[in-house]
């Protein structure tokens, strides 16, 4: 019989690898902190969260932010996004148009590309999305709209 940190941890792996991976863009640093935010929930975890989910993201946004602080890298000029390794969205992600839609989202601006991963990827509501990016809600509603825009735009271009 498998544990209730057991069952989180094979519920929720693969949608917060998929997060860490949409903020990092590396498919080893994204599994070095996916194993470290499950750590984590195996020390303060709360038996009775409401939303693990949630909570697991945010323990994982935390952890870039600690290593981003940590490593200090040179910010990367928008629109000039390295190719990313093949990785999590390569074996999530199987058909084109999922991987055309995937490489619209990765020219998204950080913020707007964190919004749609949470809200269409991982599911959170709009109140804990919004939450997670220090936003109010009707600030995420006009960042998603413009997001959501901009990815029709790109992808009327790339013909998906």
């Amino acid at each position: 019989m498998k544990s209730p940190l057991d069952e989180v941890c094979t519920r929720y792996y693969r949608d917060v690898r998929l997060y860490l991976y949409s903020l990092c863009r590396d498919a080893g640093l994204s599994e070095e902190l996916t194993q470290e935010t499950f750590l984590r929930a195996l020390v303060s975890l709360p038996a009775a969260h409401p939303n693990p989910k949630a909570w697991l993201l945010t323990v994982a946004k935390n952890l870039w932010i600690s290593y981003l602080r940590r490593k200090k890298p040179e910010p990367l000029p928008e629109g000039d996004l390295p190719s990313p390794a093949p990785g999590p969205p390569d074996l999530l992600l199987r058909s084109e148009r999922e991987s055309a839609l995937w490489r619209a989202i990765e020219k998204l601006g950080p913020r707007a590309r964190e919004a749609v991963v949470l809200q269409y990827f991982e599911g959170l509501s709009g109140e804990e999305t919004a939450k997670m990016l220090s936003l109010t809600p009707g600030a995420l509603r006009v960042l998603t709209l413009r997001a959501r825009r901009k990815l029709k735009t790109l992808l009327e271009e790339d013909e998906i």
